[in-house]
């Protein structure tokens, strides 16, 4: 979970050496950091995982802005597929992949928190130290944003 999630945050294009740093440097703070975790706490123990390393990805994203996300579809064409349908699929996602990866970068970890994670806008709002409303704003505009982009047909 803690490589897709710096995957889709920071962007696969040149950042592999980034995501592998980073997972490494959750990792660490994780141990350092868990005989302080609550079980019986709000939060889950992957859910607090991924605060961490939500956190030090939005820290490196601060200093440096990525040009590609990868945001992968949450369900896939059946194997019967046309290929049709499958270029069609792979248009929709390169679009998308392009309005996310223009957003910023608070936004766009609202985003891939909520609809690539699964994760509730509580707990987007705990793993970006953010109100809880101004969770349920940046996922409401990142969708926005990419339903504006599509309904356009463009990719930004």
């Amino acid at each position: 979970m803690v490589f897709k999630l710096l995957s889709r945050i920071l962007g696969p294009a040149g950042q592999q050496t980034h995501v592998d740093d980073l997972a490494q440097e959750t990792m660490l703070r994780v141990v350092q950091a868990i005989p302080r975790f609550t079980p019986e706490g709000p939060a889950k123990l992957s859910t607090w995982i991924l605060t961490i390393a939500t956190r030090l990805a939005l820290q490196h994203l601060r200093r440096r802005r990525p040009n590609v996300v990868d945001v992968e579809p949450t369900t896939l064409p059946s194997s019967g597929a046309t290929p049709e349908a499958l270029l069609s699929a792979a248009q929709l996602r390169s679009q998308v992949q392009a309005v996310v990866a223009a957003m910023s970068p608070e936004l766009r970890a609202a985003f891939v928190l909520s609809d690539a994670h699964g994760l509730s806008p509580t707990e987007v709002a705990d793993a970006l130290e953010i109100p809880p409303a101004t969770a349920r704003t940046r996922i409401h505009r990142a969708r926005a944003r990419i339903r504006a982009a599509l309904d356009r047909g463009d990719s930004a």
